[in-house]
């Protein structure tokens, strides 16, 4: 049985350890916050006597397989470089990955030095988009050419998510090229610092194209009051197309009527974080079963994010991978409005 724990105690790190229901060969063994309160509202409400205001305490005391790392990105750097120096074994870290090129970097530099790290993406792993994504490789839609992808929500709250299923959809193909744009600066000082609105068209290596919109002139799903429940992602081949929404999705196969099925988000979210929690052990126990959202495949997503901005200041488009490592949001604060 794996032992793991929690490091943030927010109300994403409860999704997280709920889905704890569904997991077979992992328990939460500790959880660590530096606001006490909110530490000994999660330990009393998912049984956790074990608690810490110190994340090196609780490594060193409790000794987990694997970490949720449950914070705001501007901390993930420390963090993570602190998860490698400790030796834990693997980590499973909030999205974004980073929210500026200089911090990815940082991140990037930890590849290989021992500790296993994924991207909490558990949209990937909810059973509608999985079966979509069976079909696609399965080669039903035909040829891929073209994947859409929006959000009405910003780059680096849910644009991150989008990325990642078009990345899935195109069985992780390195971009070559990201010709795209933002504008508004006021989320740039948030929690989750990023442009306001942004958008792009992406050339992958084996040609297939994929566009991404976030925020403004994003299509709705229906009347949900939420935003977070407003993403989508679609697929078109030669042959035919899928998309998926978060409640329901549509498809048309070749040879076969249109179907469309509806679903519960709600429902599907835990039991999807499982699986993506389970598949870390997989890798734990196996090397040829590394992760799907593995930092390896996340940054590829990660780069063509930073791509969006690179495009912007350059005002033209940028071939990929990127090279630079200078910041680009105090830049993007003084060029954008």
């Amino acid at each position: 049985m794996f032992k793991t724990a929690f490091l943030g105690c927010g109300g994403r790190a409860r999704g997280h350890a709920a889905a704890y229901r569904h997991v077979t060969r992992g328990a939460p063994v500790a959880c660590c916050d530096l606001n006490e309160g909110r530490l000994n509202a999660f330990g009393d409400a998912f049984g956790l006597a074990a608690r810490y205001t110190s994340f090196a305490d609780m490594v060193k005391a409790e000794r987990p397989d694997v970490v949720h790392m449950v914070t705001l990105p501007g901390v993930r750097v420390e963090l993570l470089n602190q998860a490698v120096e400790l030796r834990v074994p693997a980590v499973i870290v909030e999205k974004p990955l980073a929210c500026d090129i200089d911090e990815m970097a940082a991140i990037e530099a930890l590849d290989g030095r021992g500790t296993k790290i994924c991207v909490n993406h558990q949209l990937r792993f909810h059973k509608p988009f999985a079966e979509l994504l069976q079909g696609v490789r399965d080669g039903r839609i035909g040829p891929l050419r073209l994947i859409d992808g929006s959000c009405l929500s910003r780059l680096y709250e849910q644009g991150s998510h989008v990325m990642n299923l078009i990345f899935a959809l195109n069985g992780h193909e390195p971009p070559v090229m990201v010709h795209g744009g933002c504008g508004g600066k006021s989320g740039i000082q948030t929690g989750h610092p990023c442009a306001d609105n942004a958008w792009a068209q992406i050339t992958f290596a084996n040609g297939v194209r994929a566009s991404i919109l976030c925020n403004a002139g994003a299509p709705r799903n229906g009347d949900h009051a939420s935003q977070w429940m407003h993403k989508r992602v679609a697929a078109y081949g030669d042959a035919g197309h899928v998309a998926w929404w978060m409640d329901h999705s549509t498809r048309q196969y070749y040879g076969e009527p249109p179907r469309e099925e509806r679903y519960d988000y709600a429902a599907e979210d835990n039991p999807a974080q499982a699986r993506l929690t389970e598949a870390m052990f997989d890798w734990l126990e196996d090397e040829g079963k590394p992760h799907p959202t593995r930092l390896e495949a996340s940054l590829l997503e990660a780069r063509t994010l930073m791509g969006i901005y690179a495009s912007e200041l350059q005002q033209a488009p940028v071939n990929m991978p990127i090279k630079s490592t200078e910041p680009f949001l105090p830049r993007l604060w003084e060029w954008l409005r």
